[in-house]
């Protein structure tokens, strides 16, 4: 496999996180936006990012000198953004995804990173010069300009008043290639807290932002009231265009606020509250897709109230805003839908109202939609009703009026079949089930509901409930980059914290707490650092300091193993020791960094078998606990950890592979028993050895409660303390080691006679031992010099009936042996032989078994 394939496999899912670390702005959710490679300004670029391998699409790039749409994959988006080849490319995101035995000239990569933040800061710098320059002519063009008229075109044509825009004096360019705005054309201002920023401008056939100005973040509260009026206004609306928000400003008298693009509205939302905490607000919604969604975003970031249009034949085609409802409907119709919003909300917040008490009794598809009422009911950012019941002739029209009730709650897995619902308690979307099936039940539900009274035929649930799976938000390929809080994610590479609306990434794990910032060190964790050092032994006298130190690593690397989701290191975690050692507090510990809901308990043989594998696609971390009488050759857990796709079957469901992206924390008072001796497991097999009991007066009541309070500042320490120890590459590392390391080779010493009996013999690089036949009168036995005799020895000594063969010997023995050193074995003159070990030699401490030879 090529560094290039297999990067490309690495970073499958985690494009959008290490353009982000690279500096490589790209438009988020699939919209258009200036490329990344040719630098256009235009918006003909889109990363759709398509099953998670970074694809996009320009139409601005010119490919090999043929004027035609670019396009391709992640790789070759950081290729052409930082000039380089795609192999060049490979190498630099390699030890982003946690490929580190790549020819990677550190020195070249420090520079490409060094060119990179340059060429952002001069980006950022170009940018912030031209919105400079911007806010100069726009604080300009106003200062000149003159009041609008009542009477001007467009405040004619939408019914309003000017309520502070202005007009422009006389005629201004705004970018090349583009005809000036002439005199007289209407000028809305586009502010921040600090002051204006920018200008809209409206003539008879366009609207446009000021060239070079800067819209993000920008409002206009209209009539430009003092701050002391607006902090004592009964409510705020924040409508997305001018108009619309006048024409709510006239029909309530409230404070009317444009934040000039649905995208705009969350964050404004966010402005206003921080501004005038309380206050109330509502949304004045468009009756679009686009604009319902960012209007529920918006109500839920500031804690408001969504309103939407009905339009009387419910058809928004022809309009969509509350501008268009009064002019369509007239002020009459418009005032009362918006005077029915405020009361709802205030006179039944926690009442659903009848709606037969809605204005617009024109027809009877206005329907009571639960807590998802259109006209004023307190948004919980689940999504909102159109409040237009379509006929039941057709399934596509019901299903897409039943999503509107769903949006925020449901999403369908297209891959998988599987239905998603969003978890408020635990913080992230959980699976739910075969989505045809689980969604039959809430069809039936909501066919009921809506159609009750009029009533429909049971052959109408399966059409209607197989057109919802298409009409749900789909859920993305998950992203493990980042470690998800319930307000907000954590780059782990950056330990940037990033507060945001954890339900609009859908992640489907997440810790289940809030995150708050810590300085990174183990004082922070009080009762993390305590349990830590007694089950590591480091604050144990009668233990080697080395060794509790080397334990010590272990755990802290295991716990990021989990924290990280880093099942592609092919590792699994064995947590052993009698009871009282603390076991079930370190798995808890453990489940805690990836939130208790994301763990799944099973049995190994559970593994196994298609139908519970399909349960656990989606956990974080598998748990096996009391195990230690499990015998078998562990071919499920081969599979998982070995990073193999395996068969799931789901009830009712359809056969599908899936990669089990989880790792496996299994807990027992004595070690699992496995019957393969190929190695796979041995090498997969990471065995922690808790081994002091608690005392009673060393229990400490409510910890599992207080190490579920210390989990952001346990997380924070464990990524300051990788970073300090060699990074992701070293943590791997002190796993590998630790697959035969000091707690590996003495439990299982206990449960496994050959590696015991490996053990007691000695190695050296120029030991050699013959491993001799079946003992006869004419063979008598040679204790001391042969290895399959000295076996025979210890299987005596040990009361061991059953022994192997001198041939089944051989192999099952040279497994054990390499635990303890270097050792290969050859046939001279057809005696097999072992060379870098012998039954005793040198300094050798004998073993028990051997002592009275």
């Amino acid at each position: 496999m090529t560094i290039v394939t297999e990067v490309s496999i690495a970073a499958t899912g985690n494009w959008q996180s290490i353009l982000d670390d690279l500096g490589i702005p790209v438009p988020r959710n699939g919209k258009h936006g200036p490329c990344p490679i040719c630098k256009d300004g235009k918006t003909r670029f889109r990363f759709d990012n398509k099953n998670g391998r970074g694809t996009w699409l320009c139409g601005d790039c010119i490919d090999k000198g043929e004027k035609q749409a670019k396009a391709g994959d992640g790789l070759s988006l950081v290729a052409g953004a930082m000039n380089c080849s795609v192999l060049e490319a490979a190498k630099l995101v390699a030890p982003m995804v946690g490929i580190t035995n790549t020819p990677l000239d550190k020195e070249a990569f420090i520079q490409k990173k060094k060119q990179i933040a340059e060429q952002k800061q001069k980006d950022e710098r170009s940018q912030n010069l031209r919105r400079k320059k911007a806010v100069e002519r726009a604080s300009y063009i106003w200062k000149s300009s003159k009041e609008a008229p009542k009477d001007h075109f467009y405040l004619v044509a939408k019914g309003i008043h000017p309520h502070g825009a202005r007009i422009l004096s006389k005629a201004i360019s705004n970018g090349s290639n583009r005809p000036a705005f002439e005199q007289g054309t209407l000028i809305v201002p586009i502010k921040s807290v600090q002051g204006i920023i920018s200008l809209e401008l409206i003539s008879h056939n366009r609207k446009e932002g000021l060239s070079g100005g800067q819209k993000a973040g920008g409002f206009f509260v209209l009539d430009e009231p003092l701050g002391s009026e607006l902090s004592k206004a009964p409510r705020i609306w924040i409508s997305e265009g001018f108009a619309t928000a006048a024409t709510v400003k006239e029909l309530t008298g409230d404070q009317s606020v444009c934040a000039f693009s649905a995208g705009q509205l969350p964050g404004v939302a966010e402005t206003i509250r921080k501004l005038y905490p309380n206050v109330e607000i509502f949304i004045a919604a468009d009756a679009d897709e686009t604009g319902i969604a960012k209007a529920e975003q918006a109500a839920n970031i500031c804690d408001g109230y969504v309103a939407i249009p009905k339009f009387t034949d419910g058809d928004t085609e022809t309009g969509t805003d509350w501008n268009d409802l009064a002019s369509q409907e007239g002020v009459n119709f418009a005032k009362q839908q918006l005077m029915a919003a405020i009361k709802l909300n205030t006179e039944h917040k926690k009442t659903i109202p009848n709606p037969t008490n809605l204005p617009n009794q024109k027809d009877n598809n206005i329907v009571n939609t639960g807590s998802y009422i259109g006209l004023g009911i307190k948004s919980n950012g689940l999504g909102q009703s159109k409040m237009v019941r379509p006929d039941l002739g057709k399934d596509s029209k019901v299903a897409f009026f039943l999503a509107s009730n769903l949006h925020g709650q449901l999403a369908v897995d297209d891959d998988e079949g599987e239905l998603y619902k969003w978890d408020n308690k635990a913080g992230f979307w959980k699976s739910n089930g075969v989505a045809t099936k689980r969604l039959e039940r809430v069809t039936y539900d909501l066919l009921k509901k809506h159609y009750g009274e009029d009533g429909f035929a049971s052959s109408k649930i399966g059409g209607v409930a197989k057109a919802l799976t298409y009409e749900l938000e789909s859920m993305p390929m998950p992203d493990s980059s980042k470690i998800v809080f319930k307000n907000g994610v954590l780059n782990p590479l950056t330990g940037k914290f990033t507060a945001c609306n954890v339900r609009q990434l859908y992640a489907r794990y997440s810790t289940g707490v809030d995150y708050y910032p810590s300085n990174g060190t183990l004082d922070e964790c009080p009762n993390f650092r305590d349990y830590l050092l007694f089950v590591s032994g480091l604050n144990d006298s009668n233990v080697d300091d080395e060794r509790a130190q080397r334990r010590f690593n272990i755990i802290l690397a295991a716990m990021l193993m989990v924290l990280l989701r880093r099942y592609d290191w092919q590792k699994f975690i064995e947590v052993v020791g009698p009871g009282g050692t603390g076991k079930s507090t370190l798995a808890g510990l453990i489940g805690l960094l990836v939130g208790e809901s994301s763990v799944s308990s099973i049995e190994s043989k559970d593994l196994e078998t298609p139908e519970r594998r399909a349960d656990i696609v989606n956990s974080a971390l598998l748990y096996l606990a009391d195990m230690e009488h499990y015998q078998g050759e562990g071919s499920g857990l081969k599979k998982i950890t070995g990073g193999d796709p395996v068969s799931c079957r789901r009830l009712y469901g359809q056969s599908f592979n899936a990669y089990i992206r989880a790792v496996i924390l299994a807990v027992n008072n004595d070690p699992m028993r496995f019957s393969d001796k190929g190695g796979a497991i041995a090498r997969r097999r990471v065995i922690i050895h808790l081994y002091r009991k608690v005392s009673e007066q060393q229990k400490k009541q409510g910890l599992k409660e207080a190490l579920r309070q210390e989990v952001p500042a346990i997380i924070q320490y464990l990524l300051s303390w990788m970073a300090d120890n060699g990074g992701e590459h070293a943590m791997r590392k002190i796993l590998h080691d630790a697959t035969n390391g000091d707690d590996a080779r003495e439990v299982l010493a206990e449960t496994d006679p050959m590696i015991k009996f490996a053990s007691g013999l000695y190695y050296h690089p120029e030991a050699k031992a013959q491993v001799g036949g079946m003992p006869s009168a004419s063979y008598p036995l040679r204790h001391d010099q042969l290895l399959f005799h000295a076996y025979l020895r210890f299987c005596s000594y040990e009361g061991i009936d059953r022994h192997k063969s001198p041939g089944r010997f051989s192999s099952e023995f040279k497994a054990a042996a390499e635990r303890y050193g270097e050792i290969r074995i050859a046939k001279p003159k057809n005696k097999a032989t072992f060379y870098g070990v012998s039954v005793t030699g040198g300094d050798h401490k004998k073993p028990e078994w051997m002592i009275d030879w």
